[in-house]
């Protein structure tokens, strides 16, 4: 029996979030302690497990700076003064700062932590109300809980679990010292599992650039043709190769030897991409399926993606795995919330499916060259998981260990084996990223577009200036451009993510672009200085104001009959990571006396593939699709009065006089196989009585 080939590639990466010699985000040690450390080390547990680990040279080079002592980040410097000694300003701050995590995982299973949420959201971070106690419980606690499954079981570590409050200074700083410990621990794991052969670790580019968009801007238009780029002239092929050769050297130095494989910044391909990885002498890289299916045209079909495929161009080549974004999906975003056993079987299942597909179309040879490449980011996602994914995580690698139907191996065994019987050979793809195979993203709003030409304007100044600057001026003048050229800072800006420390990205892009001028002894320019976004209100949610009546009759134009509804938006929920498939990017929900009224806007038509699903208060649930709509599960206080479905889709639904409480939501799309939840498990909408 032949195994199906699975490879699995950990995303690692953090942007360069140094201003003035302090991280102003912690994000590189406090998820370094929680998922860094901890998936190489589960690693250690599944012997038979092979896997690719892939790290970005700016969160390497972050990691180091930690561990030599020579950098600390703002909540790091917070936790370390004594909470006797904490003046006002401070106090505030550690209110704000010291609450950013995951409540459900991070908070609220440790009583005391959550003791002090409640008590910070019911006094509205009034910092008087708080003792000094209760800073110090503070400080030790918004650390501890970010230490993961594994270093935790350090005995002292898991003491102070079960202290639970009333802290020491020593506590403390034991906490902190211990996170260091853990940072350096990082490094060194990962060599030992490279060098025993089970795992693969592969990098991006220096400072996680989008290089399409390096190379030439134009990029950009070929899967958006109708992006207006009017004005904006960014074509640096030199910085993408740039980013490319320092990741190299610092992959080198960390590890000695050269990596054989590269991941993109996000998955980000195009011609010029691909001619730059394969000069490098690359064995692979990788991207989403769907640039494959937009490259392919009506000539893809979906097992395609199994295969892994080589761009070339004369004696230039390199191959490229396309990865599965319904499974990495199934990790990233659904599996969360479920039994890990059962999630565990689900995915296997799934797997199961594909191999037996394979061999149906083709036959069972053809899994000597096929692969299921599931690629995904190695930390976000588990905040939303119970035990930081470990659980699931072990479930999953026994399943596969111990099933002879399936192997896993790293992504430079999976490209080795190739045949032109089941791969094909290109000489063009799309340009576009693991996002709806775009870079919409990091160049599709105008607030992107904003500081692309503001970083394109810095860049020709360098250009014009750097034969007459000395050699060691102009390397630190291009390290912030680069820097300034990182993806993370794009990601933020634009409707699409939203996070409590959104603002930090942009001050931290301006940051750099203000000094490169700096550096050039020239005026910085006032637009530098002014935070691009800064009218932009984006709120979640807003709540009724009046009542409406609206005809539901799924017309755009009529819109303005939805003033003063409740609105719901759905985009930038996930923050931090992004799903593929969204079709819902608003829902006004309204009501007059006797009904409730839904609109969806969605990104794009719906189509014969798409379908929606919204439940009620756990009791009523309904789904819609292009052929009508159907009532899931009915209850005496609601009833389907009115649906239409055209430029939107509008809802009417009756309601029992007098039941006009607050409404449980749950809203979910489906599209091409790509389940996403919209709505927390307690999305509360509050419509006008």
């Amino acid at each position: 029996m032949k195994p199906l080939k699975i490879v699995f590639l950990w995303h690692q990466h953090q942007p360069y979030y140094k201003r003035d010699n302090e991280f102003i985000l912690p994000w590189v040690r406090l998820h370094g302690v929680k998922d860094y450390f901890d998936l190489p080390r589960l690693m250690k547990d599944h012997a038979g497990i092979k896997q690719t680990i892939n790290l970005a040279p700016s969160l390497m080079l972050q990691i180091d700076e930690y561990t030599s002592g020579k950098v600390k980040d703002r909540i790091q410097i917070l936790s370390e003064i004594d909470a006797a000694e904490l003046t006002f300003g401070q106090k505030e701050e550690i209110l704000t700062k010291f609450f950013v995590c995951n409540t459900d995982h991070l908070i609220k299973p440790y009583s005391r932590f959550y003791q002090l949420f409640k008590k910070a959201r019911k006094s509205r971070n009034d910092v008087k109300s708080f003792a000094e106690q209760d800073f110090r419980d503070l400080q030790v606690w918004y650390n501890l809980a970010w230490i993961g499954e594994y270093s935790r079981r350090q005995d002292r570590i898991a003491s102070l679990f079960v202290k639970n409050n009333n802290f020491t200074e020593e506590d403390k700083m034991f906490v902190l010292d211990y996170h260091i410990e853990i940072l350096q621990k990082i490094a060194p794991i990962m060599k030992e599992l490279s060098q025993s052969g089970q795992i693969e670790i592969s990098f991006s580019p220096e400072y996680h650039p989008i290089m399409p968009i390096l190379i030439d801007h134009h990029s950009a238009q070929e899967a958006m043709p109708n992006l207006d780029l009017t004005g904006l002239l960014f074509k640096y092929p030199e910085d993408a190769k740039a980013q490319i050769d320092n990741g190299l050297k610092i992959y080198s130095d960390i590890f000695g030897k050269s990596p054989q494989g590269v991941w993109p910044s996000e998955g980000s391909i195009s011609d010029g991409t691909l001619d730059m990885l394969a000069e490098t002498g690359l064995l692979w890289t990788a991207t989403d399926e769907q640039v494959l299916s937009e490259t392919v045209g009506k000539e893809y079909f979906d097992l395609m993606k199994y295969f892994p495929h080589k761009y070339q161009k004369g004696d230039k080549k390199i191959k490229i795995l396309f990865r599965d974004h319904y499974l990495s999906d199934r990790i990233g975003f659904v599996y969360s919330n479920w039994d890990s056993k059962q999630a565990a079987d689900e995915f296997c299942g799934n797997l199961e499916r594909i191999r037996d597909e394979i061999i149906g179309i083709y036959s069972e040879a053809a899994l000597d060259y096929a692969a299921v490449t599931i690629i995904l980011d190695g930390e976000n996602c588990w905040e939303f998981y119970g035990e930081n994914g470990v659980p699931f995580l072990n479930n999953l690698f026994n399943n596969l260990s111990q099933n002879e139907k399936f192997k896993t191996v790293t992504s430079s065994e999976a490209v080795e084996p190739f045949s032109n019987e089941y791969s094909g050979t290109f000489n063009h793809l799309q340009a576009g990223s693991w996002i709806n195979a775009n870079f919409s993203i990091w160049i599709g709003h105008q607030h992107d577009i904003i500081a692309w030409k503001m970083l394109a304007k810095v860049r020709n100044e360098v250009e014009i200036r750097s034969s007459g600057l000395p050699a060691e001026l102009l390397n630190e003048i291009m390290k912030e451009i680069y820097i300034a050229e990182g993806s993370d800072w794009f990601w933020w800006y634009g409707p699409e993510h939203h996070a409590e420390n959104k603002q930090d990205f942009d001050i931290l892009f301006r940051y750099h672009i203000q000094r490169v001028y700096e550096l050039l002894g020239m005026e910085t320019p006032v637009d530098v200085f002014i935070p691009i976004g800064a009218n932009e209100d984006f709120k979640k949610f807003e709540p009724a104001r009046n009542k409406v009546s609206p005809f539901a009759n799924g017309i755009i134009k009529e819109e303005p009959q939805w003033v003063g509804a409740a609105i719901f938006n759905t985009s930038g929920g996930m923050s931090t990571m992004h799903q593929i498939g969204e079709l819902v990017s608003t829902l006004f929900v309204g009501n007059d006396d006797e009904h409730l009224f839904f609109r969806f806007n969605f990104y794009k038509l719906f189509g014969q593939e798409d379908s929606l699903y919204l439940s009620l208060n756990d009791v009523f649930s309904i789904s819609i699709y292009t052929g009508g709509v159907e009532i899931m599960q009915s209850a005496d206080n609601f009833d389907l009065a009115k649906y239409s479905l055209k430029e939107t889709c509008d809802l009417s639904i009756k309601i029992r006089h007098g039941d006009k409480h607050p409404i449980k939501l749950k809203l979910k799309t489906v599209s091409n196989n790509n389940v996403i939840d919209y709505t927390e498990e307690e999305q509360i909408l509050y419509y006008c009585v």
